[in-house]
C-alpha cells in the first residue's frame, strides 16, 4: 500500500514537472549610451576607418566612413579619453558574449584584436577623424 501510494506521488511529480512550458520571445534591442573612452589606435581601408577604444571596463571598436556630412573642429587624439556616444546592437553583443569577440568585418578585410572586443555600430560624435566635444 505504501509503495503504490508512493509510486502514484513520483508519478504526480513527474507529471506536473515535465509538463510542457511556453518559451519566453527574446528581443534584442539596440540602444545608444555615452561612455567616457580612450581611442587607443585608428586603423584604415580604402574607404573607412576602424576606432579602437577601451577604458576600465570595455574594450570596442567601431567604423566610420572617411568621408562624411559633417567635419568637426576638434582633431582626434591618440591615448585621449573622449566624451563617446556609441550606438550598440544587442545582437552584435550577444554574439559577442557567446564567442568572445568576432572579428570585425569592413571592406573585403577583417579586422582583429590581440584581445577581445565588443563591435559597436555606430558613434555619432566621430566624424573622419574629428569629434564633436560638446556633445
Amino acid at each position: 500500500m505504501f509503495l503504490k501510494n508512493f509510486l502514484t506521488v513520483i508519478l504526480l511529480f513527474l507529471i506536473i514537472g515535465c509538463s510542457s512550458y511556453k518559451i519566453k520571445n527574446i528581443y534584442f534591442k539596440s540602444e545608444t549610451i555615452k561612455l567616457n573612452a580612450k581611442i587607443d589606435s585608428i586603423d584604415s581601408t580604402e574607404h573607412y576607418y576602424v576606432y579602437y577604444i577601451s577604458n576600465d571596463t570595455l574594450k570596442a571598436y567601431f567604423s566610420k566612413p572617411k568621408l562624411c556630412s559633417n567635419s568637426f573642429k576638434t582633431s582626434l587624439e591618440l591615448n585621449k579619453t573622449y566624451s563617446l556616444k556609441v550606438k550598440t546592437d544587442a545582437n552584435t553583443t550577444y554574439r559577442f558574449k557567446i564567442n568572445m569577440g568576432d572579428d570585425l568585418y569592413v571592406e573585403d578585410r577583417f579586422f582583429e584584436s590581440d584581445e577581445p572586443r565588443l563591435i559597436l555600430d555606430d558613434c555619432f560624435n566621430i566624424c573622419g577623424n574629428t569629434i564633436n566635444i560638446d556633445q
